[in-house]
């Protein structure tokens, strides 16, 4: 088996713990929101010594206590991500061999949904922000929830409505962490 060295690690909203080689594939994995921590002192900073007690008594199933300071405590669940925590890059082969692909999960497979967010909600929206909106609910109506493919096709024919010279998808990018925030998006795997 084949050992990657590891410099981030984020505890997704599934629960689970999550180890990557890089920060940047980190950030791009993760959503918005959902802190990266890069080695065991960002997690002293973020969670108390009981939490991270807890998340190494989950990750391990032994008894954890550490009580002179949290920065044993968070050295601990470091290495334990670390041995037990799930690297959403990696696949095995069919001979059995641990490989690392070259992009993230496939974008192909995620579907937008526009969550009941009321008019009023999307009334205070910025202009473009709004299109988005419309285009997604316009996609849902004729054809259900739209995939990433037919999103960024409606977005590449809304351009003229976004009224900007940037790529519509970019300003997509731009306000989807906003969308989600606020309820209105939400981003689920076909």
């Amino acid at each position: 088996m084949t050992t990657f060295d590891y410099e981030a690690i984020a505890h997704m909203p599934t629960g689970n713990w999550c180890k990557f080689d890089t920060v940047s594939r980190a950030r791009a994995f993760t959503m918005a929101g959902t802190p990266v921590h890069v080695g065991p002192t960002g997690l002293t900073n973020f969670y108390s010594k009981v939490a991270l007690e807890g998340e190494i008594r989950k990750l391990t199933g032994e008894e954890a206590r550490y009580s002179k300071d949290k920065t044993a405590a968070a050295d601990k669940l470091w290495r334990a991500v670390l041995l037990h925590g799930k690297d959403p890059y990696e696949r095995k082969t069919p001979e059995g061999e641990v490989v690392k692909i070259k992009a993230g999960p496939k974008r192909a497979n995620q579907v937008f949904k526009i969550n009941g967010a009321t008019d009023e909600v999307i009334a205070k929206l910025p202009r473009q922000a709004k299109v988005i909106v419309d285009a997604i609910r316009e996609l849902k109506e004729k054809e259900g929830d739209p995939s990433y493919d037919r999103l960024k096709k409606k977005l590449q024919g809304s351009a003229a409505q976004l009224k900007t010279k940037q790529d519509p998808w970019r300003i997509f990018s731009y306000y989807r962490a906003r969308l989600i925030e606020d309820g209105i998006l939400k981003i689920d795997r076909a």
